[in-house]
């Protein structure tokens, strides 16, 4: 009941923070953004396509009916030292858009977000507990959870565990 009177207040929700583009919908006509990705970021360790693409968004608020949005993707280049964001060829912003519209469809298909989502855990999951193992905060956090000494953690801490992949997936 207070998200449909939250979504009654408002025109448009966008989301951040996700460092990489997520899907995108609409709900009862407010255009919902998920995550745009990074338009700038000077974080020079990461040098995927994925962490350097980021999304802006144009939204007109007719008098009458939904909002209308136009997706403009982003690319960051680094020149002499510097992060740039610069729009991309046609055939980059077309690979990208079609890449976004692969999100939404994996959205709006519980069984398939479901299917990616475990995907992503698997591939992902060593790859994390390496890190964590080799930061004090890591394996303070490990322990604490009492992760360290159990190769199945509870479904509550399996549950906290996985918060910690979100913002990559």
């Amino acid at each position: 009941l207070i998200a449909l009177n939250i979504v009654r207040m408002v025109s448009a929700i966008i989301r951040h923070h996700s460092h990489y583009i997520q899907s995108y919908e609409v709900w009862q006509g407010v255009p919902i953004f998920y995550g745009l990705g990074n338009l700038l970021s000077d974080d020079s360790i990461y040098d995927s396509v994925d962490w350097n693409t980021g999304l802006m968004v144009k939204l007109e608020f007719p008098r009458q009916g939904a909002p209308i949005s136009t997706l403009y993707p982003v690319c960051q280049q680094k020149r002499n030292g510097c992060s740039l964001a610069v729009l991309p060829d046609e055939k980059q912003r077309n690979e990208i858009l079609s890449e976004i519209e692969g999100y939404n469809r994996c959205l709006m298909n519980h069984e398939l977000h479901l299917q990616q989502w475990q995907e992503v855990l698997t591939e992902k999951k060593d790859f994390y507990i390496g890190l964590m193992l080799h930061s004090k905060w890591g394996r303070r956090l490990l322990w604490r959870l009492k992760l360290l000494p159990h190769i199945r953690p509870s479904l509550w801490k399996r549950n906290v565990l996985l918060n910690l992949f979100r913002c990559d997936t």
